[in-house]
């Protein structure tokens, strides 16, 4: 976890993005979520150990990043982590459709 978010620190530097302890403790969560998440659906789905996961990808010249995303064979999934959140509001739904 500590090294992938070491990663995702100097990629937002490099981006001139400060990030916050919140953002980072966000991250943190968000790696280990996902990382729990696919090692249990790899002791199940054989492919899923082919599987490519990217954070915080920047998708081009399309202005928006999602969380995470989870690349496999013919799919593509994207992910708006929403660490510590209790409720969504209509603009959380609307920029994970985005």
């Amino acid at each position: 976890v500590g090294g992938l978010v070491q990663e995702l620190l100097g990629q937002s530097a490099a981006r001139q993005f400060d990030a916050s302890t919140q953002q980072i403790e966000a991250w943190e969560e968000s790696v280990r979520v996902v990382g729990e998440a696919l090692s249990e659906v790899a002791s199940r789905v054989d492919e899923a150990r082919d599987w490519s996961v990217l954070f915080e990808y920047s998708i081009p010249r399309r202005e928006i990043r999602p969380d995470v995303v989870i690349l496999g064979s013919g799919f593509v999934v994207p992910i708006e982590m929403k660490v510590g959140a209790t409720t969504y509001s209509r603009a959380d739904r609307l920029q994970a459709e985005d």
